[in-house]
This record gives structure tokens, C-alpha cells and sequence, in this order.
């Protein structure tokens, strides 16, 4: 015998049956993003990199370019981490707008650069650790840099007494260059120095090793670093991972990121005297410091069988009253991509 459900009961069941479909539905379809982490040993990838620096200083605009060619070659890979060799080429700046001083000392400094190795240590999950060879990085970097203080060991020699006596003469040499020793560690502190270098590494793996749902807006308190001295100071961070519209094997993680003003006045007087006095702790006052800003906005995109970064751009704007207010653009490239970075107008000369 054929029982036959009252058509009453049938008209209940079959919009309660799909409303709760339809709920499952959004659930069951949301994609996910895994960024996988496989480094192999010997794998190597060059990009393009690029830095446009706009500062306005006292009323007056400078803008610079670097552009530079860097390879990430994996030297170590296994259970406790991973050993990045950046290591860069060709680096040119230039002065597009404003003073040309700052460039100009810079620019012949630069070849004495051409393939020092940076040693970037990352951790399991794939994401930033340290620079392992940060004591000879920075011993590079200062001894490099001296030059632009105006003075050198030749430039003391040559002005001393041609009669002085060769023990004199060492002696004298001797106490000048560990004074300009300790002055540019003074000046180039090994936490400037790590800032200076890893930045790139940084930012190519924030996100590695996690797993992220399409289109959810992510928001946690991952503190920001300052922009000279990588201070770790208190933040907000809010970012979204989407698939690429033109090409679904790529993924595009884009966030922003901005600095907390309304906690500890202490950092944030320290950041105010990094920005406008190069890293010195000399700024104070009372309460929290007016109209100080630092915010970074970036999209990277990555492929999603690999993990490997196609482009990264992000801008990090700094301001502090009238006294600072500078926004530096930041690109890498990888060498090969389809993917092209709109043109900029040639250099002033």
C-alpha cells in the first residue's frame, strides 16, 4: 500500500528543506587560500625592484628612484626553517624632482654592493626570522657609507705633518678611524641596518604558511615597524585575500596597516624622533604627540601552486606635523611575469 503525504505537509517541508539548503550553500561553496611553503634547495628567482621616495622637506619636494635587480636563491631548506641569499645587482638612483645632493653621494657608493649576499633566515612556517649575517652586513654598510660624513682615513693623513714621526703618525690614524668606528655605529645601529635590508624579505613572506577564506576581511593587532629603525610599534591590520579575476592560479592578498596612536605616548615619541631627527631619541612633550601618522598599503600576488611572489607593491606614508611628511613607494617584480608596472616620467636633469 502507497502512503501519500498530505499536500498540506508537503507545502511546510519543502520551503523549510530548502531554506536550509540555501543556508548550507554559502558554507559549503567558500573557497579557501592555502600560501604553501616548499622551499627546495638551489630554487632561484630574480626580480626587478623599484623605490620612488617623495619627501617634502621645508616647503620643498625631493623625489628619487632606485631600481635595483635582486636574486632570492634558497640555500638551506628542512624541518627548522630556511636560508634565503638575496643578493643584488645593478642598483641605480636617481633625482627625479628637487635637491640631487642626497643621490648624487649615493649613487657611486652603490656598486661597492654588487653581489653582497644577505643572508635571510625564515622559520618553518615559511615567514621572516632574522638576517643571520647581520654583522657583516653591517660592517659593510658602514664602512661603504663613510665617505659621506666628509672625512677618511686618507683625508686625515694627508693634512697631517710630513716631518711627524711614522709612530705618531699610526697612533693618531689609529684613535681617528675607532672614533669614526664608533660614530657610524652610532648613526648606522645594527637595528637601522636590519630595517635597511630585509624589508623585501619581509614583505614577500607576511603571509606565507597560512590558510585564508576568499573574500573574508582579516583584522589583527601585528604591530607595524617604523620606517628607519624597524621599531615594532602598536597597530591595526586589515587584509583580504581574493583570486586573481584574470588568471585563477594566482591569489592577491591586499591589506592596510596603521600605526595606533591612541596607546603609550613613549613609542610614539620615539617615532616622531626618528622621523625628523634620523633615529635620535630627542623628541618629547606632553601627552601623545599631534598629527603624527605612519600607514602602509600593499597588494601582493602569488601563485598558489607554489607560493612563489609574481608582484609586490606597497606604499608607506610617514607625516608628523610640518616637520615630516613622506611617502615611499616600494615594487618587486618577478623577472618573466606578464604582469608590468605602469611607466614614470623620466628624471629631471
Amino acid at each position: 500500500m502507497t502512503v501519500t503525504a498530505p499536500r498540506t505537509a508537503l507545502r511546510l517541508r519543502t520551503p523549510l528543506l530548502a531554506t536550509l539548503l540555501l543556508a548550507t550553500l554559502p558554507t559549503l561553496a567558500q573557497e579557501r587560500i592555502r600560501w604553501p611553503v616548499d622551499w627546495k634547495v638551489g630554487q632561484s628567482f630574480v626580480y626587478e625592484t623599484e623605490s620612488l621616495e617623495r619627501d617634502l622637506d621645508d616647503g620643498r619636494t625631493r623625489v628619487s628612484r632606485s631600481t635595483d635587480t635582486t636574486e632570492v636563491r634558497i640555500a638551506e631548506a628542512g624541518p627548522s626553517g630556511y636560508l634565503q641569499h638575496w643578493i643584488t645587482r645593478d642598483s641605480r638612483i636617481e633625482t627625479i624632482e628637487g635637491d640631487r645632493s642626497t643621490t648624487d653621494a649615493v649613487a657611486p657608493l652603490l656598486d661597492e654592493f654588487e653581489g653582497f649576499v644577505v643572508q635571510i633566515e625564515l622559520g618553518p612556517d615559511g615567514r621572516y626570522r632574522k638576517l643571520r649575517n647581520l654583522g657583516e652586513t653591517a660592517a659593510k654598510v658602514r664602512r661603504v657609507m663613510l665617505p659621506i660624513t666628509g672625512t677618511s682615513i686618507e683625508q686625515i693623513s694627508a693634512r697631517m705633518d710630513p716631518d711627524m714621526a711614522p709612530a705618531d703618525r699610526e697612533m693618531i690614524i689609529a684613535v681617528a678611524r675607532r672614533n669614526m668606528e664608533e660614530m657610524m655605529k652610532k648613526f648606522f645601529t645594527d637595528e637601522m641596518i636590519e630595517a635597511m635590508t630585509s624589508g623585501g624579505a619581509k614583505g614577500i613572506t607576511w603571509f606565507a604558511g597560512g590558510d585564508y577564506e576568499v573574500g573574508k576581511r582579516y583584522s589583527d593587532a601585528e604591530p607595524i615597524e617604523s620606517p628607519l629603525l624597524g621599531r615594532k610599534l602598536p597597530a591595526r591590520r586589515e587584509f583580504t585575500f581574493t583570486i586573481d579575476k584574470d588568471d585563477p592560479t594566482l591569489a592577491r592578498v591586499e591589506w592596510t596597516h596603521t600605526l595606533d596612536t591612541s596607546g603609550d605616548p613613549a613609542p610614539l615619541w620615539g617615532l616622531v624622533s626618528e622621523l625628523t631627527a634620523g633615529g635620535l631619541d630627542t623628541a618629547s612633550g606632553e601627552g601623545r604627540p599631534k598629527d603624527l601618522a605612519l600607514r602602509e598599503e600593499g597588494t601582493m600576488l602569488f601563485r598558489r601552486d607554489t607560493g612563489v611572489v609574481e608582484m609586490l607593491e606597497n606604499t608607506i606614508i610617514s607625516r608628523y606635523g610640518k616637520e615630516h611628511d613622506e611617502h615611499d613607494r616600494n615594487r618587486m617584480r618577478l623577472r618573466g611575469s606578464a604582469r608590468a608596472w605602469p611607466l614614470e616620467p623620466a628624471s629631471k636633469r
